[in-house]
């Protein structure tokens, strides 16, 4: 073997071996190293739940009423649906909380008071359209400004049917007090006109009186 081949193959041995070192040293570094920690995230504390807002209770009725009415058919001939007054006057009484409202069938007086004889807790309200029979001639077609109709009221007592209140409302003479200004009227009923909202005028009147003697509030018109 020659010298100069004998010199390469030294050399050969030598960068061998050194790689072997190195890879070597490599492995024992990794081997050596350790790996960060996994950091766990603390958890987010539960928001303790405030006291939900709680509902209004309702206003618990004070009364139970039971309204009946009298429509005689002669007031048919000034009124094309006299029975709104029953209607208009039950509507006004259902807005106050503090009244439990139901409507019995037709009566008169005596069938009304004998009906609130039958009651065990509900008072009977009776209501009553009436004209003037002896109404003048020169009011015809004009009767219900004239002061020729009227809504009687009463209030009979369950069990005993005695009279607890009553009343009368003349169409043509209500108070603003107990119904609102006319603005109002229009505002909440703009379909009525004429003779019809003297009519409206007389039963929103006449369920602000009752609401007034059992002692209650009585709620706004448009409600």
């Amino acid at each position: 073997m020659s010298q100069r081949t004998a010199h390469l193959r030294t050399q050969t041995i030598l960068a061998a071996t050194a790689i072997t070192f190195l890879a070597a040293g490599a492995l024992m570094g990794q081997a050596g190293r350790h790996l960060p920690k996994r950091v766990e995230a603390s958890p987010s504390p539960t928001p303790t739940p405030g006291p939900s807002p709680q509902a209004k209770t309702p206003a618990k009725a004070q009364f139970f009423l039971k309204v009946v009415s009298d429509v005689p058919q002669s007031v048919y001939l000034i009124f094309p649906f006299p029975e709104k007054m029953e209607t208009w006057t039950v509507d006004r009484l259902k807005k106050s909380p503090f009244l439990d409202v139901t409507v019995g069938a037709p009566a008169n007086h005596r069938d009304a008071v004998k009906q609130a004889k039958e009651e065990t807790e509900a008072l009977v309200v009776w209501l009553q359209l009436e004209e003037n029979p002896l109404g003048k001639p020169e009011n015809v077609g004009r009767r219900p400004a004239s002061d020729e109709v009227w809504i009687n009221y009463s209030i009979f007592a369950p069990g005993t049917g005695k009279q607890r209140y009553f009343g009368r409302v003349v169409l043509s003479q209500t108070s603003t007090r107990g119904v609102g200004s006319g603005s109002v009227l229009q505002a909440c009923y703009p379909t009525v006109h004429g003779d019809d909202l003297l009519l409206l005028q007389a039963s929103l009147e006449v369920a602000a009186r009752i609401m007034g003697s059992l002692d209650v509030p009585v709620p706004p018109v448009c409600r």
